[in-house]
This record gives structure tokens, C-alpha cells and sequence, in this order.
């Protein structure tokens, strides 16, 4: 059976990207905070840190799970990134070091 085209429209909309942007929202962000994705669409987040020692590692949490985690190096430019798609209404949040840069596609 064939969709409609108000069918087709609905399904379009929750597309991994149709009408979402990439948005720089490090200055809103905070390590150890949580947050929520209230877009009713995967989101994409791209965390940038850096490491003041050797032992710093960063972590990744959504919906309380430690879903992808990097170490952190002591030297400057040597930073590490996490990338990670957030599912519609779930939490997340991150823990390290060092914020550098933090944009989500939304």
C-alpha cells in the first residue's frame, strides 16, 4: 500500500538530518551537566577536549550508560574528540578535562 503524501511528509521530518544544522553550542555547555535531546530527532554530538595530564579521560553518558570515552593527552593540540548520535529523548551528558569546542547536529 502506498503512503500518502501527508505519510511521506511525516516520515521525511524524522530523517537523521533533513532540516537539522550544525550549531556551535559550546558557550551553553557544561562538563557534568545533563542534558536532554527534546528534538524528537537523532541528534549528533561532536565533543572537542583537551587534557591538562596524562590520566584525564572524558566520558560520554546517554541514558546513563558510559557510551564512548577518550583519554586526554597533557600536551597542547593534542586534543581528542567524541562523536556520538543521541537518540530522540534520551540524556547525555560528558566528563573530562577540558571543553574545546562542543557542536551538536540539530
Amino acid at each position: 500500500e502506498a503512503l500518502t503524501a501527508q505519510q511521506g511528509w511525516v516520515l521525511r521530518n524524522r530523517d537523521f538530518g533533513f532540516d537539522q544544522t550544525v550549531q556551535d553550542v559550546t558557550a551553553s555547555r557544561a562538563l557534568g551537566t545533563t542534558y536532554t535531546n527534546s528534538t524528537g530527532k537523532p541528534i549528533l554530538i561532536s565533543v572537542t577536549v583537551g587534557g591538562l595530564n596524562n590520566s584525564a579521560i572524558t566520558t560520554l553518558t546517554v541514558n546513563g550508560v558510559a557510551a564512548a570515552r577518550v583519554g586526554n593527552s597533557s600536551q597542547w593540540g593534542q586534543d581528542k574528540n567524541i562523536c556520538y548520535v543521541i537518540p530522540p529523548s534520551s540524556t547525555y551528558s560528558v566528563v573530562g578535562s577540558l571543553i574545546i569546542l562542543w557542536t551538536e547536529l540539530r
